[in-house]
């Protein structure tokens, strides 16, 4: 039976139905698309959460098979330096500390070298870039002057 846009519903037991509702509350003509909206949003919301999940977990086995991989490989780099270091006792002289610290120091000013040409040529780029905005500038101001000169000569011209 309706009333004004509402339907009633009979009230008993009033379980839930479909849509979340007990039987017998009223609902307007607005609420099922409100409810199918509500319960797409809903599934959505379940759908990411999974998917979430799923990520998680993916991200948990890579992280833990990256972890493993990486107690290898640790295990291996100790292996290769105990090596390393027992040949290096068999085969070296006094000078090899000197030229280690030499080739230290070499690379390190190599490295800042390379930082200050990268920097270098960085604020190259820029001067030149704001040269030449600088220039197109001039060039549009010269322009400007010259067009309000014509102007101004015209206009004296027909005094």
């Amino acid at each position: 039976m309706m009333y004004g846009g509402f339907k009633r519903v009979s009230v008993g037991s009033r379980p839930m139905d479909n849509g979340g509702r007990r039987r017998g509350d009223e609902c307007c003509p607005n609420c099922v698309p409100r409810r199918h909206a509500l319960d797409a949003i809903l599934k959505e919301i379940a759908d990411l959460e999974a998917e979430s999940c799923v990520t998680a977990e993916r991200a948990d086995r890579i992280h833990r098979h990256t972890i493993s991989n990486m107690s290898i490989f640790d295990d291996k780099l100790e292996e290769a330096s105990m090596e390393l270091a027992a040949s290096q006792q068999i085969t070296r002289c006094g000078n090899c500390d000197h030229i280690t610290e030499e080739m230290s120091r070499a690379i390190d000013r190599r490295a800042s070298l390379c930082v200050r040409q990268s920097r270098d040529r960085a604020r190259i780029a820029r001067i030149e870039s704001h040269s030449n905005d600088s220039c197109q500038l001039a060039n549009e101001r010269l322009k400007d002057v010259r067009k309000l000169a014509v102007a101004a000569s015209v206009v004296c011209l027909k005094k």
